[in-house]
Parts: structure tokens; C-alpha cells; sequence
């Protein structure tokens, strides 16, 4: 028993094991959604539901965490992040159990819902936490250290999902996070530092605003053709999106001091370049984990198993990434270094046009592995410039709206891919034909394009004056 106590005591006040119980859950997170959708037609038949009717359980966990997501930052001030974050992985953890145990497609969705309140508030307050217990000058590091985990996870879910469905239940899909939640849940307790809650009043006009903006973009984007809405119907929900999102901001500018997101955050230049980027230069790399399987199992006759397998050198080495990526910040500075990483991504994307069926296979690999490097630093670099200059008592409001966009940026990522494909062609040719072959190919090329398009934005003199090096950040 002594024993057992002294290791806690040990753990206590631990940054280290904060970093991994947060890296955790986000991998947990990140994991659940991706092997999920390798399971969908199993769990469908399991339950007598009709395999088109399934992406219910997709966009029910997706809709969730788009309505919560706004509320984590004021959740986290008000009842300390410490509260929330326990109650997060409690509640995701208990979503997961009753997942499992659904007997219906009814009692899934529910379950789901229960899931993505969890989820919502898992990652940004996990962040939150993280940043408020390291300098700001060790910020690199640290969310490099836990943005590896969630980039792992959609990338490692199709390999791991074929291996539940075909050599397991489904209902090990869920079933998997109960012991992980239950030891974050105990690390969350003896190792997150308290920090003392702030009261303020909830801006709940803002709130509902700025909710149902992100809910209606992201389902007209992210969700038209599994969700079987038409092209009409998506573009007025994408339309009545913004005004939600414009009416939001005039109401904010009227009513700065009480508004969910103060505007004061965005006179810091560096928060500013920092979510428009986050917002734009994602969509290619957040598209690749959505395009390659397509491409290996559509045109190119892989197995699920063997696409999955195919993208683990891009999860391997998003991990080494993070051992260099702040020495390399601090070398080339945030505006060089993302001028010319962003190119090489376009470049890189572009070049996944010359894959076909005649490409060595070790070439693929090894080119998706390079890949991952220059994609993970993006992501991390992305983050750390948003959050790196912002102050203390803003952090919790910037956390929780650069989350938001970065929510709004994976829906609209996959979006831009999918039409692009439609645009191309693909919808209307046969599976393993030269004509889908080419709608990949044109498609990458296209993503390639607009990725390295936005390096404009840090060429432009709208970047000048974000911070420079992390290493210059005080505190």
C-alpha cells in the first residue's frame, strides 16, 4: 500500500504524465471515429439496419462536437480544467460502454451523442491544460508531443478497424476505451495541476449563434452525399451558415467585454495569420488520410487491410517529426518556415499524381513516409503560432476557437477532395478503370495547387509582425 502511494505522490503535479494521459485521450479520440467508419456495414448487419442509413452514427457524434466545442473554454474557466477534463473522459468513456451495448441503430445514435459530449470536451480542454502548465517557451514541444497522437489516429483507424471486423467484434471498437479512460481518469486526477476557476458570465446569444453557424457549415460540407442531402439544400445550409457566423460577429463587436469569443484576441497578429491558416492550410494534408485509401482500394485493387497497412509510414513518422520540429522553428522562424513547408506540401501533393498500379510498392511507402514528416510540422506549427503570443486570461477562449476551426477545417478539407473528385469524374467510373485512376490523379494535382497557394498568405505583409522563433517567447 505504501508503494502505491508514493507513486503517487510521484506522479502528482507531474507535467510529463500530463502530457501522455492528454495524448491518450486524444489518440482515443482520434482513433474511435476512423475505425468506426471501417465498421459501419458490419455493425449495420449486426443490427438489423440498413447500411445507408448508418452515417446517422457518424454525423450525431460530428454534430455534438460541433455544438459543444464553443462552450469548452468557458466550461474549463468556470469549473477549473482540471473538472472538466476528468468529467470528459468519464463521459466518452461511458458514450463507449453504451455504444457497445446498443441493441438498435436508435440506441447507437443516442450513444454516440452521449460519446461526443465526452469528445468535445476531451481535446480542447486537454490542450488547455497542457498550456497552462508549461512555459511558453516549452510550447513546441509540448502540443508537438500531443497533436502526434490525434494525426496518428486517422491514419492508424482503417488498419485497425479491419483487423477488429475481421478477427473481432465490432463491439471492441468501443469497448477498447474503457480501460484506457478509466487510467486517464486516474492520471487526470493525481497528475493535472488545479488551477483556480474563473467566474464569468456565460454569453449564451453567442454562443447559440456562433454554434449553429459551425453546425450548418460543417453538415453542408462535410456530410451532403452520406447524409443523402441534396446539392440545393447543402448550399442553403451553407449560406444560412455564414449569416449565423456574420450575425455572431456584429453581435461580438457590439459586445466585446461579455462576448463567447473577445475580439481583443485578434489584434495579436500571430492568433490572427494563426486561425485564418488553420482554416486554409489544412485541406490538404487533412484530405490525404480521406484520399489515399480511396486510391489504393478503388483504382489501384488493395484490400482494406492492405491500404491500411500502407499508410503506417505516414504514422510513424509524424512521431519522429516532433523530435525536430521546434529546433527547426527556431532556425527558419515561423514566416520562412511555413512560406517553404507550405510549398513543399503542395509539391508533394501534386506528385502523388504519378502513383499508379506500376509504382514499386516500396516507393510508396517510403514517399508517404516523407510525407508524414512535413504534414506533422505542419500541424504543428499551425497550432503552437495560434496560441503561442496569446495571454493568460484570453487562453482559454482562444483554445477553444482555434478547436472550433480546426473542426471547420477537416469538414471543409474533405469536402473540397470529395468534389473535386465529382468534378473529375470519378463518380461516373468503374472501379479499378483508367478513368478514376485520373480523377485521383487531377484531384491531387488540384489539392497541390490550393495548398501551395497559401503560402501567399505568408508572403503577404498581412503575416509581418506574428511572432518569429518560439524560442523568443517569454514565460
Amino acid at each position: 500500500m505504501a508503494i502505491i502511494e508514493s507513486f503517487f505522490k510521484k506522479m502528482r503535479g507531474s507535467r510529463q504524465v500530463l502530457l501522455w494521459l492528454v495524448a491518450c485521450a486524444f489518440f482515443m479520440q482520434m482513433l474511435d471515429g476512423t475505425v468506426l467508419n471501417t465498421a459501419l456495414p458490419v455493425i449495420a448487419d449486426s443490427l438489423g439496419a440498413n447500411p445507408l442509413k448508418m452515417q446517422s452514427v457518424v454525423i450525431s457524434y460530428m454534430l455534438t462536437v460541433a455544438f459543444i466545442i464553443p462552450s469548452s473554454g468557458w466550461l474549463a474557466d468556470y469549473f477549473g480544467t482540471k473538472k472538466i477534463f476528468v468529467c470528459a473522459v468519464f463521459i466518452f468513456t461511458f458514450g463507449s460502454l453504451c455504444c457497445a451495448l446498443s441493441n438498435s441503430l436508435w440506441q447507437l445514435v443516442l450513444s454516440r451523442i452521449v460519446q461526443g459530449i465526452g469528445g468535445a470536451l476531451m481535446v480542447p480542454v486537454g490542450r488547455l491544460s497542457v498550456i497552462k502548465s508549461f512555459p511558453k517557451a516549452e510550447l513546441v514541444s509540448a502540443l508537438s508531443f500531443i497533436t502526434i497522437p490525434g494525426l496518428m489516429g486517422p491514419l492508424l483507424g482503417p488498419f485497425v478497424g479491419g483487423v477488429i471486423v475481421q478477427y473481432f467484434s465490432w463491439h471492441w471498437i468501443f469497448l477498447i476505451n474503457l480501460p484506457i479512460g478509466v487510467i486517464c481518469a486516474l492520471l487526470t486526477y493525481f497528475s493535472m495541476p488545479k488551477v483556480s476557476p474563473l467566474k464569468s458570465k456565460f454569453d449564451w446569444f453567442g454562443y447559440i449563434l456562433f454554434s449553429a453557424a459551425i453546425i450548418l457549415i460543417s453538415l453542408s460540407l462535410g456530410n451532403v452525399e452520406q447524409a443523402h442531402i441534396g446539392r440545393r439544400t447543402g448550399f442553403f445550409m451553407f449560406a444560412a451558415g455564414l449569416i449565423f457566423l456574420a450575425a455572431y460577429a456584429r453581435f461580438a463587436i457590439a459586445r466585446p467585454w461579455s462576448s463567447l469569443f473577445k475580439p481583443r484576441m485578434f489584434f495579436g497578429r500571430s492568433f490572427s495569420v494563426g486561425i485564418l491558416a488553420n482554416l486554409l492550410l489544412r485541406f490538404g494534408g487533412g484530405a490525404v488520410p480521406f484520399l489515399m485509401p480511396l486510391l489504393f482500394q478503388t483504382a489501384m485493387g488493395y484490400s482494406p487491410l492492405k491500404s491500411g497497412l500502407t499508410m503506417l509510414p505516414l504514422g510513424i513518422t509524424t512521431i519522429l517529426a516532433k523530435t525536430f520540429v521546434e529546433k527547426t522553428l527556431n532556425t527558419f522562424g515561423y514566416r520562412k518556415f511555413m512560406i517553404y513547408n507550405t510549398l513543399i506540401i503542395g509539391i508533394m501533393l501534386s506528385a502523388f499524381s504519378l502513383i499508379d498500379c506500376k509504382t514499386p510498392y516500396m516507393l510508396i511507402l517510403i514517399f508517404l513516409g516523407v510525407f508524414g514528416i512535413f504534414n506533422s510540422m505542419q500541424f504543428t506549427a499551425l497550432n503552437t503560432l495560434t496560441l503561442i503570443n496569446v495571454t493568460n486570461r484570453d487562453m482559454s477562449q482562444a483554445n477553444s476557437l482555434l478547436s472550433a476551426v480546426m473542426q471547420l477545417s477537416m469538414s471543409m478539407g474533405i469536402a473540397l477532395a470529395s468534389a473535386a473528385l465529382a468534378w473529375f469524374g470519378a463518380h461516373t467510373s468503374k472501379i479499378g478503370s483508367d478513368g478514376i485512376l485520373y480523377s485521383f490523379h487531377s484531384t491531387f494535382v488540384f489539392m497541390g495547387i490550393f495548398t501551395a497557394c497559401g503560402s501567399l498568405l505568408f508572403i503577404s505583409s498581412f503575416s509581418k509582425g506574428i511572432v518569429d522563433k518560439p524560442k523568443d517567447i517569454k514565460g
